[in-house]
């Protein structure tokens, strides 16, 4: 026979070994399944991640362009945090002397998490391979679904070719944390 208990507020005792809790003795199980718990703020709500097999294929642009590295992430509450972790390695080729790529993850609707420009180096004859993880915080004002990517262009015309997932039989991976504020 199942038991109910209905009230507004359940107080613990504010002192002794056990002030201000509410002890769940061992064995017992919490069910909230059909209810709300908030989390504290500062705790993570959700976490997903997404990888991207590498590849050798290149590009040219000098505008803005998808690398194909990318996280989606349905907020539970309107005033989370989400922090995004990217790991993403980059090849840049010469073509006038430089190595050099702007790059950024935004949020699709526009929003930059983080950016590096001129991210290479000056003067190389050679191909380069750059590390360009990062990490940045997106501050949510609904509980819409959130897409976070990455993008790179060419940092000036003088740069050549550069390779967005480098290289073959890499991961590159994307995370998004909904914190709790």
């Amino acid at each position: 026979m199942a038991s109910e208990i209905i009230v507004n507020t359940i107080k613990a005792p504010t002192t002794g070994a056990n002030a201000n809790k509410v002890i769940i003795p061992s064995g017992v199980t919490l069910d909230a399944s059909a209810g709300t718990l908030r989390p504290s703020a500062g705790a993570v709500v959700q976490m997903t991640h997404s990888t991207t097999a590498g590849n050798a294929s290149g590009a040219n642009s000098s505008t803005f362009v998808d690398t194909g590295v990318s996280v989606s992430i349905t907020p539970k509450y309107a005033t989370s945090k989400i922090l995004v972790i990217v790991h993403q390695v980059m090849a840049v080729g010469t073509d006038q002397g430089h190595t050099r790529v702007d790059f950024r993850c935004i949020e699709s609707g526009g929003t930059e998490i983080y950016r590096m420009d001129y991210h290479g180096q000056d003067g190389s004859s050679n191909l380069t391979q750059r590390n360009f993880s990062g990490s940045g915080v997106f501050q949510c004002s609904s509980t819409n679904a959130l897409t976070f990517k990455t993008q790179a262009q060419k940092a000036t015309t003088t740069e050549g070719t550069w390779n967005p997932l480098w290289y073959v039989d890499s991961i590159h991976t994307i995370q998004a944390l909904e914190i709790a504020q």
